[in-house]
């Protein structure tokens, strides 16, 4: 869990989806933990990141879905996770960037990572729907331009 945290902290994505695999087999192995339920959050954002970025469906997501045991699902950093998912499924960015200041643990560095491309998804549409009359500024404040969950 460690090695994950530091993967996750350094954005190492690779080293951090390694760790993920091996937690996973452990948890089944030696039980449940109580990070089991932070770490399928972050499992729920690296989906939601690889996801988005490669702009494809994930037959992972669905799969990582119906794993989740009704404990995880009842746990606040998963319906958390979930609600990121169903924020950037449905392209509710003004929800994204809500849960985005509010994300428990260490999932921030990994919302970080989504952050650019959630922006840009937002700014097209956005132009698209309102152009040219919306104020610069409320784009400003709604997708988090100049702040940040980590500081």
């Amino acid at each position: 869990e460690t090695h994950a945290r530091i993967a996750i902290e350094q954005e190492d994505l690779k080293e951090f989806n390694q760790c993920q695999t091996k937690l996973v087999e452990l948890y089944l192995t030696l039980g449940s933990p109580e990070c089991h339920r932070e770490f399928a959050a972050y499992r729920i954002f690296y989906q939601v990141y690889t996801r988005y970025k490669y702009n494809q469906p994930s037959s992972e997501m669905a799969m990582l879905l119906g794993s989740l045991t009704s404990e995880q699902r009842e746990s606040n950093v998963v319906k958390h996770a979930l609600k990121v998912y169903a924020a950037v499924d449905q392209c509710d960015y003004a929800s994204f960037f809500r849960l985005y200041l509010t994300v428990p643990n260490m999932g921030v560095y990994l919302l970080d990572l989504l952050v650019d491309y959630v922006r840009h998804g937002a700014i097209q549409r956005t132009f698209r729907g309102y152009r040219p009359n919306i104020p610069l500024q409320n784009i400003h404040d709604m997708l988090l331009y100049g702040g940040s969950a980590k500081s």
